[in-house]
Order: structure tokens, then C-alpha cells, then sequence
């Protein structure tokens, strides 16, 4: 059970932490100086409020993970099969279904099948039901174990594109605005349409 908390739930976030803009962060915080070394209150608060909107966005993104990894695994564990005997059972796993079969009810994990009805019981599931989920797991565990594997890649796929993007644009928006900083501290002027246009993009 450890493990695929682990790989469901701790490295995806663990990925997050990774792919996080370390270099936009320092940018922003030196974004609060002026050229001359001093500090503009008004650049801080800026730059406050676009970590701000960023970090709310990035912590969103471990949620969704957990709460969709999480509940789905909760609806498993308490509605089809508990999850360490599936974990189990898959352990056990052999090329050849006959002694797949044969260490899942006779040798290493003793009779699952009998376990399984048991648990079955006392969730309350009718003898047919536990049998019917039972002989489903059974004949459709790769068609099962595909989908599982393929939804799972189709999830952090988008996830990964949400983060990704949420990133580049508020990476790119630092050092817009710390080459407007620039600009500012020294001296430069701008068509006062050009640098109106500029706030409002990187805001």
C-alpha cells in the first residue's frame, strides 16, 4: 500500500517541487530593488501578488492529484476489492495463469478467493455480487490494469500541461517586468501608449 501511495501521489508532487521556476523566484525577489539598491514597496507588492495567483495554482495542482488519486482509491478499497489484496494478488503475478491461480488460492496468499468472500460479507455485498466482481477482476484484470495505466497517463498528462503553462507565464511575466524596471531605473522613456500597453500585459 506504501508504494502506490508513493508513486501516485508523493512523486507526481515530488515533480511538481522539481519543475517549480527557482530562477523566476530570485528574479522576483530582486525585482523589488531599484538599480540604486533600494527597495520599492510598490515593486514588492506587485511582485506579491503575481507569486501570489502563481503559488495558489501550483498548490492546486498536488490537490487535484490527491483528491482524485485518494477517492479513487477509496471507492475501490470500499466498493470492489480491498486495495492491499489486490496489491497482493498482483504481486503474486505469473506468466502462466494456471500457477498464477494456483499461488493466489493455494501457496503464498492462501485462498484469496475465499478471503475476498469474506470481506465481500462483511461489506454487505450479496454471495452473487462478491462472486460476480470476483470473476470480473479475474477475466478482465489486463483490460482493467490498461485502462487504470492509460487514464492514470491521460490525468498527469493534463495536469502536467496546466503546471507547465501556469509556469512559462509567470516566469515570462518576471522578467518583462524586471526589464521594465530596467528601463525605468535607467532613464529610458517610452511612447506613453507603449508603456501602458506593457502594465497591462503583465499584470
Amino acid at each position: 500500500m506504501f508504494w502506490l501511495v508513493f508513486a501516485l501521489i508523493v512523486l507526481p508532487v515530488g515533480g511538481v517541487l522539481l519543475l517549480l521556476p527557482y530562477p523566476a523566484f530570485r528574479e522576483a525577489y530582486a525585482n523589488g530593488r531599484r538599480a540604486d539598491g533600494s527597495q520599492s514597496s510598490a515593486r514588492r507588492k506587485r511582485e506579491r501578488k503575481h507569486f501570489s495567483e502563481f503559488a495558489a495554482f501550483i498548490l492546486l495542482v498536488p490537490l487535484i492529484v490527491v483528491s482524485v488519486v485518494g477517492s479513487s482509491l477509496i471507492v475501490v478499497h470500499e466498493y470492489i476489492a480491498p486495495v492491499p489484496l489486490l496489491l497482493d494478488v498482483m504481486g503474486a503475478y505469473r506468466v502462466d495463469a494456471e500457477a498464477w491461480e494456483r499461488a493466489i488460492e493455494h501457496e503464498e496468499l492462501g485462498d484469496v478467493g475465499a478471503t475476498y468472500e469474506e470481506w465481500s460479507a462483511r461489506r454487505g455485498f450479496r454471495a452473487g455480487t462478491a462472486r460476480f466482481w470476483q470473476e470480473v477482476l479475474w477475466d478482465n484484470w489486463p483490460t482493467i490494469l490498461l485502462l487504470v495505466v492509460f487514464g492514470g497517463g491521460v490525468f498527469y498528462l493534463a495536469v502536467s500541461k496546466l503546471f507547465i503553462k501556469a509556469s512559462a507565464t509567470y516566469q515570462q511575466g518576471v522578467f518583462n517586468r524586471s526589464e521594465e524596471y530596467r528601463l525605468l531605473d535607467n532613464g529610458h522613456t517610452e511612447n506613453p501608449e507603449q508603456l501602458f500597453a506593457k502594465l497591462i500585459d503583465n499584470q
